[in-house]
Parts: C-alpha cells; structure tokens; sequence
C-alpha cells in the first residue's frame, strides 16, 4: 500500500475515535481472528479498499490485504504502492542497529 492509503487508514481510526468514541472502543475490544479487532476490520475492508481503488493501487475484485498484517517498506513516491528495495533495505539496517528485534528476514528479502 501508499503512504497515502496507509495514512488515510489511520485517519480513519482517528476519525471514529473523535466521532464515535464507544462504537470506536467497543469494535477495537472485540476479537476478530483475521484482523486483530473488528476496528481493524471495518477500516480495512472500507475506507483502505476505497483508498486503494482511487489510488489506483487495486482494481476490480483485489484487496489491500485480508489480514492486519505486513511488513513495513519504502516506496517509490506518497501515493506509489512500488517498493523501493535500496531504501527499504537500508530502512530495516538502521532498525537492526537501533532497534530492538531481529529484522535478518527482512533484510535478506530485500537485499539486492
């Protein structure tokens, strides 16, 4: 995904916080196998799935994702969902240096 679409995942969060505090807390408190949470749930499967699309990072029937998972990565530009694998690489050097956790699986991936 985009910094932008990740950004605008967030904000959404944000957003049904400052809004719908008690929806926002009862959904984050409630357990969802996929997601983590249902709040996680409903803003992937919504807002980051229109984001995508007017992005043009999915089209049709894709997905961003059906899991909160990931890996974080560089990419190309605010709104590319292209990784950058010279950056990314060296993103995850300086976090196996400053950081606490083994990030060798990363670096072997996107090592060039």
């Amino acid at each position: 995904m985009s910094p932008a679409t990740v950004l605008d995942h967030e904000a959404d969060h944000a957003n049904h916080r400052a809004t719908k505090p008690e929806e926002h807390k009862a959904l984050k408190d409630t357990p969802d196998s996929n997601y983590g949470n249902k709040e996680e749930k409903r803003v992937i499967t919504g807002s980051e799935q229109k984001t995508a699309r007017a992005n043009g990072e999915i089209s049709g029937k894709q997905v961003t994702r059906r899991n909160h998972g990931g890996n974080h990565v560089v990419t190309k530009g605010t709104t590319s969902n292209k990784i950058d694998r010279k950056k990314t690489y060296q993103y995850y050097q300086r976090r196996n240096k400053t950081s606490h956790g083994d990030f060798s699986k990363q670096l072997k991936k996107y090592k060039n």
